[in-house]
């Protein structure tokens, strides 16, 4: 049947669209890069190609939330945070100036998940580059600011900009399980080309 008004009398109309629905759901997650949202709901289903297709309740797995947040875009104007070095700034100063700005950037008066987040993006970046630094850092910020760097290498420096609830904190928690199925994702997402035409 063409049409609901053409059903037999056995068919619900409402059970009939319903069908149409599902059948609309299905032909788009055959695209990989499908995300199919319900605004009514937490439900949202994430076809990413064979590895992840899937389906998530936002609200119950903190992996799909960070997912979301990963590969959101907007068309509002983001100003990047400034890193206080420049190419030839020797690797020692450079520790220093970023760590002192990240400092300001999470003590409880000046506090910004940002800034944060780009620091700790930075700071990961250098001491991945020099993984023979001994001064004495805390375990578990050394881990959170390198899986930073690593996250947003995989997907884009500029998505740490698109954000809305991710820190340092929730990145350095994360089990390592979790975290490389992250970047797993984030790789793959990145090498389809999607961020880069919804940037442009």
């Amino acid at each position: 049947m063409n049409s609901s008004n053409n059903l037999p009398s056995w068919i619900p109309s409402q059970l009939y669209n319903k069908a149409l629905e599902l059948q609309e759901l299905c032909k788009q997650l055959q695209y990989p890069g499908t995300i199919i949202c319900d605004p009514t709901s937490v439900n949202f289903a994430l076809n990413v190609g064979t590895s992840y297709t899937t389906t998530f309740t936002a609200s119950k797995n903190p992996l799909a939330r960070i997912m979301m947040e990963l590969i959101q875009t907007s068309t509002e104007q983001i100003f990047p945070v400034h890193v206080p070095v420049t190419v030839n700034t020797p690797w020692e100063k450079c520790f220093v100036e970023i760590t002192t700005a990240y400092r300001k950037a999470t003590t409880k008066e000046t506090y910004n998940r940002i800034h944060a987040l780009a620091y700790g993006y930075h700071l990961g970046a250098l001491l991945l580059d020099n993984p023979y630094y001994r001064k004495p850092i805390k375990a578990n910020r050394l881990k959170a600011w390198k899986r930073t760097y690593i996250l947003f290498n995989a997907i884009g420096y500029q998505q740490i900009y698109y954000t809305e609830k991710l820190t340092l904190k929730t990145i350095g928690e994360l089990s390592e399980t979790r975290f490389n199925k992250l970047v797993d994702f984030c790789r793959w997402y990145k090498s389809q080309g999607i961020l880069m035409e919804q940037n442009s």
